[in-house]
């Protein structure tokens, strides 16, 4: 009874602790890749927009000829950077040029434009939608005086990123598994010589007690009767 008690503790805490360690790891992975693709994005715009881009192009009234020839490059970028989309918005979310055809001029930008135009930081997260995942990253298009002129919006495959991840949980689990297995035999080589001692001291099986605390018939400890014919008669 002790040493089924014991696995069973030991099951519950083996699987709450797996289930806390894939959760942490799946989450420190995920941020470390993302931080690492920001941190390679930001290289590329920046070595790609340097000396490219015009005070002219962040406004209004940037012309057709002009954003068709940013386009024409950004979609080039695209396939040689291995990206799904590439676009450039204005602080107040509006499409100024990109890699896609067609949309510039929309406005619809996510809540994260406004965020990185505000604070000037970069931001990048993992989406779904459409039965696939994505890397979406906003960066700040900084002026030489540190401001925030324009944000880069760039869409990657996220199945690299995810592909990681599932690798780390199934690391976690093996290495969690492979430990759980070797301390199980740990415990099992502790705990059964105790096991046999306690069963030992309490005299075998309940069947087997039984049989001991019978009495045998004609014993002197038998029944009353039995002996009273076994006293002397009267004289």
């Amino acid at each position: 009874m002790l040493l089924a008690l014991v696995y069973g503790v030991f099951l519950v805490l083996v699987g709450i602790t797996a289930s806390a360690l894939v959760a942490v790891a799946s989450m420190h992975v995920s941020s470390a890749m993302l931080a690492a693709v920001v941190s390679r994005d930001g290289a590329i715009s920046e070595l790609f927009f340097e000396g490219r881009l015009r005070q002219a192009d962040f406004g209004p009234g940037i012309s057709d000829d002009r954003a068709a020839v940013l386009e024409a490059d950004l979609a080039d970028l695209v396939k040689r950077a291995d990206m799904l989309r590439l676009d450039v918005r204005a602080l107040d979310g509006t499409i100024l040029f990109s890699s896609a055809a067609g949309v510039r001029g929309e406005a619809n930008a996510p809540r994260e434009v406004a965020e990185t135009g505000r604070t000037g930081r970069p931001t990048a997260s993992l989406v779904d939608g459409g039965g696939t995942s994505t890397v979406r990253e906003f960066l700040p298009l900084m002026s030489s005086g540190g401001a925030p002129v324009a944000i880069i919006g760039i869409e990657r495959d996220a199945t690299p990123i995810l592909a990681r991840i599932d690798a780390a949980r199934r690391d976690i689990v093996v290495v969690t598994a492979s430990a759980a297995m070797l301390l199980a035999l740990i415990l099992l080589f502790v705990f059964r010589p105790t096991h046999r001692a306690s069963q030992s001291r309490g005299g075998g099986r309940p069947a087997d007690r039984r049989r001991r605390a019978r009495p045998l018939r004609g014993h002197p400890s038998g029944s009353g009767a039995h002996r009273r014919r076994q006293l002397p008669a009267p004289q």
